[in-house]
């Protein structure tokens, strides 16, 4: 019998993240598209309610560890980096005005 738990997608989270933080592996990828009725291409939006097969296979130390650390994958949000503002930036990242 499958166990299954809910999950609230991350914003920029993409469908691979998902089943890298769960399953630890890309190996239950196919189970998480089936079950939320997703496709590889779909779009997660922010606060999507996905169900978790908990049986699914995966690598136990890589979930533990992600677990562990509060690890968030977050591969499709673009605007992840915040732009550099004034100066030079030259190799010491410092404002150069003289």
């Amino acid at each position: 019998m499958a166990t299954t738990n809910k999950y609230n997608a991350l914003y920029g989270q993409t469908i691979l993240d998902v089943s890298l933080q769960k399953f630890g592996s890309i190996e239950s990828l196919f189970d998480l598209i089936a079950d939320n009725g997703l496709n590889l291409n779909s779009n997660l939006q922010a606060g999507q309610m996905m169900t978790v097969n908990t049986t699914s296979k995966g690598d136990e130390k890589i979930k533990n560890f992600v677990n562990l650390n509060a690890i968030k994958y977050i591969n499709g949000a673009i605007d992840t980096m915040p732009p550099l503002y004034g100066g030079d930036y030259n190799g010491d990242y410092n404002n150069d005005y003289y």
